[in-house]
This record gives structure tokens, C-alpha cells and sequence, in this order.
């Protein structure tokens, strides 16, 4: 025969196990990342609400190699990066109604100087070609991007802010 006071431990130390496995669970939720997300993220937005605040329209073709950050206090800049082929890069920069198209040589220079591309680790080979594009998107956000066209896959490096 177990004791009362056996029996209460029992129960006890099953609640405790039951709280714990709970808390886990709660901690895990709270602190879910996005593999996507680069370490300059500030983890507040979703990529899809960047996309949906800048007005992008994501390629309706494969495209990969996704990985962004929504950083600021104030209306969030947003990093972007993906890979896609030249035919998909194209129909995301003609749905996005970019302008430019300009080769350069220089693709740092391109971006504002707010912008932080070493902070998301972007960088930009000097025996690659790239060709620049800007636009502006909902609510007057400028958007400046870099596409290195070196590879049969295209890789986009966006970078828009708020006015």
C-alpha cells in the first residue's frame, strides 16, 4: 500500500513534468526563427509582410536561394536576395515595373549609403557582371536592386526604404 503522502509526491513531480514539457513547448514557439531571415534581421516582420509593405510581387516562376532581412524602428528597410533564371528574374523585374536595367561595375555604389550590405553579407565578386534597376513601391518606398547575371541562375540583391 502507497502512502498518502507517496502518492501526493507522485502527483506532484507528474504536474511539475507537465509544466515543464509545457513551458518548452511556449519557448520553442516564441523564439521560432526564420531559417530565411539573415542575423541583421530584427525579427519583427515576416518576410511575407516586408513583401506585402513594400507592394512586391514575388515570381510566379521557381525561384530560390530566398533570404532577407526587415530591419528599422521606423518603417523597416528590407534586404532581399534570390536566385532564379534570367526569364523568371525578368518577369519579377517587369512585374515590379523596374527601371533601369544599366550595367555596372560597381554594385555597392548602387545602393544608398544606408544601406548595409556587409550587414547581410552581400557581396559582389569584381569578375562578376551585374546590371542595376531602382523603382518606388507602395507608399513612395525606393527600391534600388543589383542582379548579378554571371550564372544561368540570376541572383537578385534588393534593398528598399522608407521615405
Amino acid at each position: 500500500m502507497i502512502s498518502q503522502d507517496r502518492r501526493g509526491r507522485r502527483g506532484l513531480c507528474r504536474a511539475a513534468a507537465v509544466v515543464i514539457v509545457a513551458l518548452a513547448g511556449l519557448v520553442s514557439a516564441c523564439s521560432h526563427h526564420d531559417e530565411r531571415a539573415y542575423s541583421y534581421d530584427s525579427g519583427d516582420m515576416s518576410l511575407e509582410n516586408g513583401i506585402e509593405l513594400y507592394g512586391l510581387v514575388m515570381p510566379g516562376c521557381p525561384y530560390d536561394d530566398v533570404h532577407y532581412a526587415l530591419v528599422g524602428d521606423w518603417g523597416h528597410d528590407i534586404y532581399l536576395s534570390f536566385s532564379a533564371s534570367s526569364e523568371c528574374m525578368l518577369s519579377f523585374l517587369r512585374t515590379n515595373v523596374m527601371e533601369g536595367g544599366e550595367p555596372t561595375s560597381a554594385p555597392r555604389a548602387h545602393f544608398q549609403l544606408a544601406a548595409k550590405t556587409d550587414e547581410v553579407g552581400w557581396s559582389f565578386p569584381i569578375d562578376h557582371t551585374y546590371v542595376g534597376y531602382h523603382g518606388n513601391r507602395t507608399g513612395g518606398r525606393p527600391l534600388e536592386i543589383i542582379v548579378d547575371t554571371t550564372a544561368d541562375k540570376q541572383v537578385l540583391y534588393l534593398f528598399g526604404f522608407p521615405v
